[in-house]
């Protein structure tokens, strides 16, 4: 019985002789041949490698950008919310639907994108590739540069959402 166990262990549990992980190893590299979350995103050569990091840089600046965005959102909702029903203040005035629903409808459209976009990184990331590494650290930090600074109002931006409880109701 555990020569048996051994021996399925050994062929892969496909037994076709194969282990699960024989093409790719989880340990860090420099490699150029990677492919890249899909078949067709492969960098072949070292400039393929590096059109690989610059679209990663950016996606990485997109990601902090959206969450940027959601947040400078919530401070324009929070400070207007309140405000009566004016030609200043139109867009958060429409017929149809409540303020507070389309705020939160295009709240969730931009936490939908963000939430994509972070686990498309993640998967970036477990290529195991150093410089595609290199490139979410380097692509996150100039989006939090770009996009964030000492006078960007950020408290709560996560986890507290009191700031609804003010607004009208659905």
């Amino acid at each position: 019985m555990l020569t048996h166990f051994v021996l399925l262990l050994s062929e892969g549990i496909h037994g076709n002789g194969a282990r699960p992980l024989d093409n790719h190893t989880m340990e860090l590299h420099f490699g150029n041949r990677e492919i890249i979350l899909f078949r067709f995103w492969k960098s072949g050569s070292a400039l393929g490698m590096l059109a690989s990091v610059i679209i990663v840089i950016l996606l990485c600046v997109l990601f902090e950008g959206i969450k940027a965005f959601r947040l400078f959102l919530r401070n324009m909702y929070s400070e207007n919310c309140l405000l009566p029903c004016s030609a200043g203040n139109k867009l958060w005035c429409s017929g149809r639907f409540s303020n507070q629903t389309i705020y939160r409808i295009g709240q969730t459209l931009l936490y939908t994108a963000q939430i994509a976009l972070a686990y498309t990184i993640i998967l970036i990331l477990v290529t195991f590739n150093v410089y595609l590494l290199i490139a979410v650290v380097l692509g996150e930090a100039v989006g939090y540069f770009i996009f964030f600074n000492e006078n960007f109002p950020t408290s709560g931006a996560t986890s507290s959402h009191s700031y609804l409880q003010s607004c009208s109701s659905f």
